[in-house]
C-alpha cells in the first residue's frame, strides 16, 4: 500500500511519481492505493523498495485473499504450508 485518503485519485502514473501497476480499493470513505501485485514475496519486497525510492516512504506490503486484505503473517503461513 502506497497511500490512503478520502480523495479519489485517478490511477495515472503522473499522479503517483511515475509508478504504474496501480490499483485502489474504497473502504468506507477511505481510498487505499496499491502498487504492484504478485504472489512472490521477494518480488513484492522489491516493488516496495521501488515505491520507497519514488517517495512513498510509508508504503507497506499488504496480502490479499481474493479481493479482501488479510494479515501478512497469515498469507506467509499459508504460502509455507502449500510449499511443504
Amino acid at each position: 500500500q502506497i497511500g490512503a485518503g478520502t480523495d479519489d485519485i485517478d490511477l495515472k502514473s503522473f499522479n503517483f511519481s511515475g509508478l504504474d501497476q496501480l490499483s485502489k480499493i474504497k473502504i468506507g470513505k477511505l481510498f487505499k492505493y496499491y502498487y504492484g501485485s504478485t504472489n512472490d514475496f521477494e518480488s513484492i519486497k522489491e516493488l516496495r523498495e521501488v515505491a520507497v525510492d519514488k517517495g512513498f516512504d510509508s508504503s507497506f506490503i499488504v496480502a490479499f485473499r481474493g479481493d479482501q486484505p488479510i494479515p501478512l503473517n497469515e498469507a506467509l503461513k499459508a504460502s509455507e504450508a502449500s510449499s511443504n
